[in-house]
């Protein structure tokens, strides 16, 4: 079947349709998809650090997160003022564009060239890869960063150099500049290597080499993280989400239970059953992938605390290389044909939906399990529908007139979207207030009457940070399914 696509279509043409679906279905998503609420913090967080370099690592203190994507995603949006939203999403396209080609590269390493572009097709068209992928999270560098990693662990395997261990340990150093979860990826590339030094006598002196070097470039990049004063705040947020050594060993069996079970109904429904089922099929030719992907998987049942989907995503990366290897033997019968086929419709019909209809897709998790599910990502308040309608219904304000727009003092959806959207907006100033009362409530009251133009609050549902006799509604957007929306309210300093 592969030879016959291979002979119709020529590799040339096959690696551009892979890479026009790639682009649609994320490109589609990236347009359409409303931002969600940690997108909305960390383009804002984005804009702070880089424009006050004394705050380059504040990130570690306000929310334990390492300082490197929002040094990424603050150049985006400098260089798309603009569009802020859409730029940040274009630095995850591209760590997703360079997973792919790392899925091709190892696949083509461990098996064969075939398989390679299987696997990147798979990839492409994965509802956790798309989805994951092409918002303003560190999901799409982690997935570059683990399959990079192993592409470099099998590349020295194959032929150990200096050039190979110098990028591998860049690699590893700068993913833990990215997310705490890369630290997983460093302890299995190091164990990796050191068990090709025990099976491989004959190159053992030449892995170790790679394996020394590899750990000198990872340390020199680490320095100046882990020796800067912001990075003991990072420690501490890591141990209020993550389980810490003590917890540990008190063995909390229900919450990893859970965990389990919660981790694989999110695999199951973004990666889908057929593509699970054919990846670990191709065990025998790879177990070190198997292992990877395994320990990924439960490395996050063990250590989360709160469980995400998105945190399950990791586990993933391993499988689409294991996907294309046990998809090249399948196929040699007729049955594993159908069964290759229907796989990758399977996950091309669930991807269409999700770029198309995203409400529609999340309502899936509601009928495989009415408990664990990601209906908060369209219903929730986190959801980031409502969100660009009141955007876009103040900007065609502020183009009338100089407007003020308050918000509460929190972070999120939709408060961390305005302080984004109309950051550059000479026309449109965001004020983010606490919750007024008593005195504080009467002296803000006293102070807006000297302002002369006109004031919104714009509020997370019902939550008007004690200002409700002050608003008059004028627009309410409604989130999918009714529960929660964004509400846009004219300000007066008396009450209506």
């Amino acid at each position: 079947m592969f030879r016959a696509l291979e002979q119709h279509f020529q590799l040339p043409r096959l690696v551009w349709i892979v890479l026009t679906v790639f682009l649609a279905f994320r490109a589609i998503l990236i347009l359409t998809y409303p931002p969600f609420n940690d997108e909305s913090i960390h383009l804002s967080w984005a804009r702070i650090m880089m424009e006050n370099p004394e705050m380059r690592f504040i990130s570690m203190i306000w929310g334990g997160k390492q300082p490197l994507p929002f040094w990424l995603f603050g150049i985006a949006e400098s260089t798309l003022p603009n569009d802020p939203f859409i730029a940040g999403r274009l630095v995850s396209l591209l760590f997703s564009l360079l997973t792919m080609i790392g899925i091709y590269k190892v696949t083509k390493i461990v098996s064969n060239q075939t398989a390679a572009i299987v696997a990147s097709l798979s990839f492409t068209v994965s509802p956790m890869a798309i989805f994951f992928g092409s918002q303003v999270l560190m999901e799409s560098m982690v997935g570059a960063v683990i399959i990079w990693s192993l592409l470099l662990v099998y590349t020295i395997k194959k032929k150990p150099t200096i050039i190979s261990a110098i990028i591998l340990g860049i690699i590893l150093g700068l993913g833990f500049w990215i997310k705490s979860t890369n630290g997983i990826v460093i302890g299995l590339s190091v164990l990796t290597l050191i068990f090709f030094i025990i099976r491989h006598h004959k190159q053992a002196k030449r892995l170790t080499i790679s394996l020394v070097l590899t750990l000198l470039i990872l340390s020199l990049i680490l320095i100046p993280l882990i020796t800067h004063p912001s990075y003991q705040a990072l420690t501490s947020w890591n141990a209020r989400y993550g389980m810490t050594i003590k917890e540990l060993f008190q063995f909390p069996i229900t919450m990893w239970w859970n965990n389990t079970v919660a981790g694989s109904i999110w695999l199951l429904v973004y990666g889908t059953p057929l593509f699970v089922l054919i990846a670990f099929l191709g065990i025998k030719t790879s177990r070190l992938l198997c292992i990877w992907s395994i320990v990924l998987f439960f490395s996050a049942v063990l250590l989360i605390k709160i469980p995400s989907s998105r945190y399950f995503f990791p586990a993933l990366m391993p499988l689409f290389p294991l996907y294309g290897i046990s998809t090249s033997e399948l196929v040699k019968k007729k049955t594993g044909t159908y069964l290759f086929v229907s796989s990758l419709v399977l996950e091309g019909i669930l991807s269409l939906i999700l770029v198309f209809r995203p409400p529609t897709f999340f309502q899936l998790f509601k009928i495989v399990s009415p408990k664990i599910n990601d209906a908060y990502l369209i219903a929730g308040w986190e959801s980031g529908y409502g969100v660009p309608e009141a955007i876009a219904y103040l900007k065609a304000q502020s183009a009338l007139s100089p407007i003020i727009i308050l918000t509460r003092q929190d972070g999120g959806n939709p408060e961390d979207a305005m302080v984004t959207a109309f950051w550059n907006n000479p026309n449109a100033k965001v004020i983010q207030i606490p919750n007024l009362t008593g005195d504080q409530k009467s002296e803000f009251l006293e102070k807006t009457k000297a302002i002369n133009i006109p004031i919104y609050f714009i509020s997370r549902g019902p939550q008007y940070a004690g200002l409700k006799d002050n608003l008059k509604e004028v627009k309410q957007f409604t989130k999918p399914w009714g529960e929660e929306f964004v509400g846009v309210y004219r300000f007066s300093t008396n009450a209506l």
